[in-house]
């Protein structure tokens, strides 16, 4: 499952870390605009930036003593897909993506509890919508014509100032084809974004 707002919550409580969101002068982007009732703990948690996340991870791995971090954009990919060569991993099928995808436009301001939609073949849940997930990678347009075919990552920062950090998946709020195995989109690292 995506992790949920109240699993960010405890983080936050725990740490008392400050996302970047918060520590942001309008402060109109952060993870408490999406934790909303009803329920909101069992929400993805959106309004997060990559250098969030991995504190997240950093913080989770602490605590449990096991080794969390985001998955690089191959690990995602490959956990997205299932196993299939499908444009999602349910197949071709547009009309399909409501039974497998949260995704817009819906009219809701916040995703959808996590674990609504059915999981792909490898039993995992909203790979396809409701929020986007960071990945480890820079993007780098031109990675993947010059990457190992096994095991790509991208870690060195890009030249381009206008690049950032991978997310994947789309979003509630994106057109289905956001939210295709294969889509790439990006962000700045300290950019709080529906990404979780």
């Amino acid at each position: 499952y995506e992790v949920t707002a109240g699993q960010f919550r405890r983080f936050i409580e725990e740490t008392q870390y400050k996302t970047t969101g918060e520590s942001k002068p309008d402060a109109s982007l952060t993870w408490k605009k999406f934790a909303v009732e009803p329920d909101s703990d069992n929400r993805p948690v959106c309004g997060v930036s990559w250098d969030d996340a991995t504190a997240f991870c950093k913080w989770l791995s602490e605590k449990t003593g096991k080794s969390y971090s985001l998955p690089t954009e191959a690990q995602w990919e490959y956990a997205c897909r299932a196993g299939t060569e499908t444009i999602w991993s349910f197949g071709d099928d547009e009309l399909l993506i409501g039974d497998f995808a949260n995704v817009g436009p819906t009219n809701s301001p916040v995703p959808l509890f996590v674990g609504l939609r059915s999981p792909n073949p490898f039993g995992l849940y909203d790979m396809h919508g409701n929020v986007d997930e960071w990945c480890l990678d820079w993007h780098k347009a031109d990675f993947y014509g010059r990457s190992p075919s096994t095991d790509p990552v991208c870690l060195d920062p890009p030249t381009d100032p206008a690049s950032g950090k991978v997310a994947r998946g789309g979003a509630w709020n994106s057109a289905s084809w956001w939210s295709r195995s294969t889509t790439r989109t990006y962000d700045f690292p300290s950019n709080p974004t529906f990404a979780k």
